[in-house]
């Protein structure tokens, strides 16, 4: 069996990849497309990317915060 070495630039993809899984990233945008100073479309983008488990120790770590701060 061969191994596959990958170059740098996979290399860089890959890990950019599992960073953004393993940290999560949030995407907001606005846009709105209008002719003549009139709006005729607005939209509110809000996106999450992140795996599973981040997603859910994130949540962990929200429901011990609100836990903390219902007792102080």
């Amino acid at each position: 069996m061969s191994l596959k070495t990958l170059t740098p630039k996979q290399l860089t993809i890959i890990d950019l990849i599992d960073r953004i899984l393993d940290k999560g990233v949030v995407i907001n945008g606005d846009i709105t497309i209008s002719i003549v100073g009139v709006d005729l479309l607005s939209l509110k983008i809000n996106l999450v990317i992140a795996s599973l488990e981040t997603a859910k120790r994130y949540q962990a770590s929200m429901g011990e915060m609100g836990k903390r701060g219902q007792t102080c």
